[in-house]
């Protein structure tokens, strides 16, 4: 080899030989970064596109609920019942078909929204109104399985010592046991005899002792209008 010979760096024969190599390299990093920021924004857009619907479609069923119980409170108004909504007194005495009627309504409007779990709580407190107690106990079944994590049913986010899903579960297996030692109880007894007199009688009217804790919701405000 001539001694005069100087072999070219590597790192200068990798390197672009031409202002147009080193252009296009540059032009390919740029269009790269471009791609990752086009990237993010959409994932981006999309969170936010999911989260509005998902808000929107809370708000819809938040004003189904409170038009159902409205309606639970101008029947209550017609029919000279004047407790507060939501609470033991109101769902014992306003007419109990009524009532199963119109939450059955909503909760069909509601499924798997945040309106929900509330719903389905007072349907299942009408339901003991009427002494339907297989479907109490399966729609506060559905209500605990399906919302563990909720205030009305998980001890340690609920505001009381003791949920108002166990409450409720305590007052259905009163009435269960109340009616298993009576079971002549039902036969002859029109339902507006039974309403009143049943709730003192067997103390079924405490599955909802506190459940106007639960219009407490901010969303529940309206009920007690």
């Amino acid at each position: 080899m001539n001694p005069e010979t100087v072999l070219p760096d590597a790192r200068e024969s990798a390197a672009p030989s031409n202002p147009l190599e080193r252009l296009l390299r540059n032009r390919m990093i740029l269009f790269g970064a471009i791609g990752v920021v086009v990237v993010i924004l959409v994932a981006y857009a999309g969170m936010a596109a999911v989260k509005n619907a998902k808000r929107k479609e809370d708000d819809r069923a938040w004003a189904a609920y409170h038009r159902g119980f409205e309606q639970l409170v101008t029947q209550a108004q017609n029919d000279g019942v004047f407790f507060p909504a939501g609470t033991s007194e109101f769902h014992q005495a306003l007419d109990a078909e009524f009532q199963v009627r119109v939450l059955n309504d909503v909760a069909q409007e509601v499924r798997d929204t945040s309106a929900e779990p509330t719903t389905l709580f007072y349907l299942a407190n009408a339901y003991l109104a009427g002494r339907k107690i297989d479907l109490a106990e399966r729609t506060l079944d559905d209500l605990v399985n399906r919302y563990p994590d909720h205030y009305l049913t998980n001890a340690s986010v609920s505001y009381l010592d003791v949920t108002l899903c166990d409450q409720l579960r305590s007052a259905i297996e009163r009435e269960k046991t109340f009616l298993s030692e009576n079971p002549n109880f039902l036969q002859g007894v029109a339902p507006e005899e039974d309403s009143g007199e049943g709730a003192s009688e067997d103390g079924s009217g405490a599955a909802d002792e506190n459940a106007d804790d639960a219009s407490n919701d901010p969303k529940d405000d309206s009920e007690d209008d």
